[in-house]
């Protein structure tokens, strides 16, 4: 098993989501592992106040959210946009806003049941295609600032770019200077020291 995405309750411990490829969505309660969600496994997030609610993914941005530990589900999706093979979603433990990127930002307040855009990025390529978000953080210090990445079309000629925010998505500025932006931004961790420093995993 090749895992894309693991994540674990804040509030219980031992509760674990597991996202492999080609091999389901897992879900450990503390003492076994079940399989609860099919396809590619891909990102995941567990309510803190509740283990038995979680949202899992697959590929290109499916969602399939439970109650009940994984024994019934909704099926959804964010936005009506394109989404990247392994989609981001993560949660601000401060203030309970769920986000997740397809072409644009998207967060939600009531752990994933309705979601509003929060970004507008422009369209690349002569306005022919718009990026995919293929990583995304929200401060652990300040909530209103989130960072972004939108993944490299070299097909376009288009490389990798990272937005950020410090007003909670109503302005966001393009800060990839000085990044290897020929290269794919796979994850990025904002310090929970002090939110100007970031750190940005690459692969290519």
């Amino acid at each position: 098993t090749s895992f894309y995405r693991i994540s674990s309750s804040r509030m219980n411990d031992g509760r674990i989501m597991a996202g492999a490829q080609d091999n389901s969505t897992s879900y450990f309660d503390g003492f076994s592992w079940t399989t609860v969600i099919g396809g590619d496994g891909m990102d995941n997030v567990i309510d803190p106040n509740d283990p038995f609610t979680f949202i899992g993914m697959w590929q290109y941005g499916g969602m399939a959210k439970t109650f009940d530990g994984g024994f019934n589900f909704n099926y959804f999706n964010a936005a009506a946009e394109n989404a990247e093979w392994t989609t981001p979603i993560t949660l601000d433990y401060t203030t309970g806003l769920l986000y997740t990127g397809y072409e644009n930002v998207y967060v939600s307040s009531d752990f994933g049941d309705t979601w509003n855009q929060i970004s507008f990025f422009p369209a690349e390529a002569g306005g022919f295609y718009n990026p995919e978000v293929c990583a995304l953080a929200v401060s652990n210090s300040n909530s209103q600032v989130i960072m972004a990445a939108r993944r490299p079309r070299y097909e376009y000629n288009y490389m990798s770019k990272l937005f950020r925010t410090n007003d909670g998505g109503t302005n966001w500025q393009n800060i990839t200077a000085g990044l290897p932006d020929s290269l794919y931004f796979t994850s990025i961790e904002i310090s929970d020291d002090d939110d100007g420093i970031a750190w940005v995993t690459c692969a290519g």
